[in-house]
């Protein structure tokens, strides 16, 4: 789009559905966690706190290089893949049937 009117459109729309889905799905969750209702809430904080933080930083390091924000994340992917495949116990026994 080269149109910046319909940019901000778009994303009006967008934030206006954001900004009257979002409550909405807190009063859902709240209600149906029942006792730990803290704890359900204090999820859907950290994932919006995730969100505001992660867009935040792919911008910064979009800014740095155009590449930057997805080499980074492929290098956390691959990082994260390593430990969880060295956290593993060790499968060395053959089952019955091999």
């Amino acid at each position: 789009m080269t149109d910046p009117n319909w940019i901000m459109l778009l994303v009006g729309l967008f934030a206006a559905g954001s900004g009257i889905l979002v409550p909405m799905l807190a009063y859902r969750a709240s209600l149906n966690a029942g006792a730990p209702q803290g704890a359900v809430l204090g999820k859907q904080t950290a994932a919006s706190l995730g969100q505001g933080f992660g867009s935040g930083a792919a911008g910064w390091l979009y800014g740095i290089a155009i590449e930057a924000p997805f080499w980074l994340t492929a290098a956390a992917l691959l990082l994260i893949g390593a430990l969880v495949g060295l956290a593993r116990p060790p499968n060395n026994q053959l089952s019955a049937g091999d």
